[in-house]
């Protein structure tokens, strides 16, 4: 699957992304070709929509994709033909196919490929548009238009193409709507038919005897079922009708009978609502009183909390007269023992001045202390 429109942030635009979905027996699984995967030419396909597709499955060869036409985000044609494939051996290969602006000028139309042969593909494409503007429809105001294709030539084309020994697909022939009535293309087609026939006849299984009978068995099962269906059917008009002709008493009875159970019933009903809403006033007076305790709680904690706050403050102001105190006591310390040392420094200073004066003075001898006055011996 190639292109197609898709929504980005609020806007519909032309994607060229390229998906394959492969089923089997119990998956379905998507896969999405990155960009670069696909080998050819170095070609990445062009953005577009409303083009056209169709797979060739043939004999021998891989399944392709053709894609013809479409338009691009800026709403011009896509004058391209491209053909994708190899898919199945997961090589995966795109390539333009040469065709005229007749066949790939236009959008809106359909295209079908049909396996003539098991190396042969008609691709038939029919209808569509061939131009898009935007036409001034008066005071400002343009209006999207669209030209259908009416040329008999363009209206219905025939693409052969074929696969040669090289491994790839190329174009035999175009015919237009001129060449479909041309005796040519009814002999082509004559000797292509019957190719397909007998080919075609090759790849059908025709069903054994016991395939067979067993169908016949089917068949014959089905036909029993739908006459038990009728007949179920015929037994049920039956009845309505019998219940239809029933005694009125009986009818008036059953319906007494329901009425009575009825209205049991409402009388039940109405007794579990009373005990439901008594159990509910109960219930709301559980709640409220719930909601003073919980207040209450709430209030508590705010004033433990306001607590809290006042404690660790003061525990921070005594921390810090705490911090303040040991950092005065350290600088006392500091002090005293600065004065100590001061004190221990005067004390040796002292000593050493008393040994000096001891050594300055002379000490006269005994036999003359006699002549010294009082002062002097002092």
């Amino acid at each position: 699957m190639l292109g197609g429109l898709v929504a980005d942030d609020g806007l519909v635009i032309a994607t060229n992304n390229v998906y394959i979905f492969n089923v089997t027996h119990n998956t379905i699984h998507w896969e999405s070709i990155k960009k670069g995967s696909i080998s050819g030419e170095g070609l990445w396909t062009k953005e577009r929509y409303t083009h056209a597709s169709a797979i060739i499955n043939g004999d021998s060869t891989s399944p392709a994709l053709v894609v013809i036409g479409g338009r691009d985000n800026n709403s011009q044609v896509v004058n391209e033909c491209l053909l994708f494939d190899d898919f199945t051996t997961g090589q995966f290969s795109c390539k333009k196919i040469p065709l005229p602006e007749s066949v790939t000028g236009r959008y809106y139309h359909s295209l079908t490929a049909v396996t003539m042969s098991p190396h042969c593909a008609w691709l038939v494409i029919v209808g569509g548009y061939e131009e898009f503007e935007w036409k001034d429809v008066g005071g400002g105001v343009e209006e999207p238009t669209s030209t259908l294709i009416t040329d008999t030539n363009r209206l219905t084309m025939i693409i052969e193409l074929v696969y040669i020994e090289a491994g790839e697909w190329i174009v035999q022939s175009v015919l237009d709507g001129n060449d479909l009535t041309s005796k040519k293309y009814q002999e082509k087609y004559s000797t292509y038919s019957k190719t397909r026939t007998w080919w075609m006849d090759q790849l059908i299984e025709y069903p054994t005897k016991k395939e067979m009978k067993l169908q016949r068995y089917i068949q014959s099962l089905h036909q029993e079922l739908q006459v038990a269906h009728q007949n179920k059917v015929s037994l049920q008009e039956a009845l309505t009708e019998a219940n239809k002709q029933a005694n009125f008493d009986k009818i008036e009875t059953v319906k007494s009978e329901k009425l009575e159970e009825v209205l049991k019933a409402q009388a039940q009903l109405q007794e579990e609502k009373q005990i439901i809403t008594e159990d509910y006033e109960k219930l709301k007076v559980k709640v409220a009183d719930y909601e003073i305790y919980i207040t209450e709680i709430e209030e508590e904690k705010k004033q433990v909390e306001e607590e809290k706050e006042k404690l660790e403050e003061k525990y921070l102001q005594e921390k810090q007269i705490t911090k303040e105190l040991k950092s005065e006591v350290a600088d006392n310390e500091l002090y005293t023992a600065k004065l100590m040392k001061e004190r221990e420094q005067w004390s040796q200073m002292k000593e050493t001045s008393t040994i000096g004066l001891q050594f300055n003075y002379l000490i006269p001898s005994m036999d003359n202390l006699d002549c010294l006055s009082d002062v002097q011996v002092a």
